[in-house]
Formats: structure tokens, sequence, C-alpha cells
């Protein structure tokens, strides 16, 4: 953990997954009203390189599904109740299955890897101005502002 002047924590893997330095980090205005650009220092071939150095093992459901980070994918039935291994390919941004006792390789295209599902619905916060929230008028939006509730405290 890196503690930076007036009371910025970062943790030293969030720096990495950023892509941006200690010093780059520790150069922002402590006090300024500007939210922080998460979205801009955000890279997603550093979140590739982590998941590529990955490896997962699932059982495959009777319906032919398996879970991997909240998404299910598809094999088909006819594989059902096998186990298989998983790593990540991030040449063409999918994983790569390996079904028990098999040569076989299955091709999964991934399932939320984009910065907006990475980063969940802040990412809409972001992009408003500092004086102004959404008003809650609808559920999304009500959850939005319970969410930037929680934050309070914790980008100044």
């Amino acid at each position: 953990m890196v503690v930076l002047p007036f009371t910025y924590e970062i943790p030293l893997n969030l720096m990495r997954v950023y892509n941006k330095s200690e010093l780059e980090l520790k150069g922002r205005q402590p006090f300024s009203c500007e939210p922080l650009p998460e979205e801009d220092l955000l890279c997603l071939e550093n979140v590739w390189t982590y998941l590529r150095a990955c490896r997962w093992f699932r059982r495959i459901r009777t319906n032919g599904f398996f879970c991997l980070g909240g998404y299910s994918y598809y094999l088909g039935k006819h594989v059902a109740q096998r186990s298989l291994a998983i790593h990540f390919d991030s040449d063409s941004l999918a994983f790569h299955c390996q079904l028990e006792g098999s040569e076989e390789i299955v091709w999964v295209p991934a399932q939320g890897l984009t910065k907006a599902e990475l980063m969940g619905e802040l990412a809409a916060l972001h992009t408003l101005p500092t004086y102004q929230l959404v008003l809650p008028f609808s559920p999304a939006a009500w959850r939005q502002l319970e969410y930037a509730n929680s934050l309070m405290g914790t980008t100044l």
C-alpha cells in the first residue's frame, strides 16, 4: 500500500492496472474538485496481462453452462458434468477451455472485459460535473446515488 499526501491511499496492484507510477499519481491536487479520471487511468492491456497469467478450473453443470467471473458460458449438454481447465488468450480476448481427459480446446469469447463493465455503474457518475448529481427518479439512479454516498470522503 502506498500512502500519498493528503490521505490518498492507492494499492500497488491498482497502480499497475491503471498503468501509472506513484509519482504521476502524487501530482494530483489534493483538494481539487475534479473527479478521479478512473476510466482514463484503467489500462485494459494490464488487465489482460493479469488474466493471461491465471488458470481456472470449473465443472460444467447439467445444462451445459459453466460460470466464470459472474458470467455464464455455454459449452453444450454433451459435455455436462465434466471438468475443464480455462486460461485467457489476450490476442483473441477469449477463454480457451480444455475438457478433462481430452486434448480438445474449446474457444469461448470473454464477456465483461470493457472499461464500463469492469468499472460498474459508477462510470456514469464520473462523467457528471462535480457540482451536479443525478436526481433519483429511477431505481438505477437511486442505486447510483447510494453508491456515491458510500464513496463520500474517499476521493479527497
